[in-house]
């Protein structure tokens, strides 16, 4: 698991388009998909019932999706913090 699969996760979950997760975080539509299936495997348990637009969290997806925010919202912290210093 790793932390840019997370905001993959988290900007996929917010725009609802394989592209427009794509765009945002400047990434292919087939890397997001790939990092995407990993996790899934890894965790054992669907993020996403579909990734044909528009992309719809799955129950678990939507159980797990606060949690990935606060990670995503704890590294911008970290990255402002440490930067404030340097």
């Amino acid at each position: 698991m790793n932390c840019r699969t997370i905001e993959y996760i988290v900007s996929l979950a917010d725009t609802g388009s394989m592209k427009l997760a794509a765009a945002k975080c400047n990434a292919t539509t087939g890397t997001i998909s790939h990092q995407i299936s990993k996790l899934e495997s890894y965790l054992g348990t669907k993020l996403f019932v579909s990734r044909a637009d528009p992309v719809t969290l799955s129950d678990r997806g939507k159980d797990l999706l606060p949690l990935m925010r606060q990670v995503v919202e704890s590294l911008r912290d970290i990255n402002r913090l440490a930067r404030m210093d340097a």
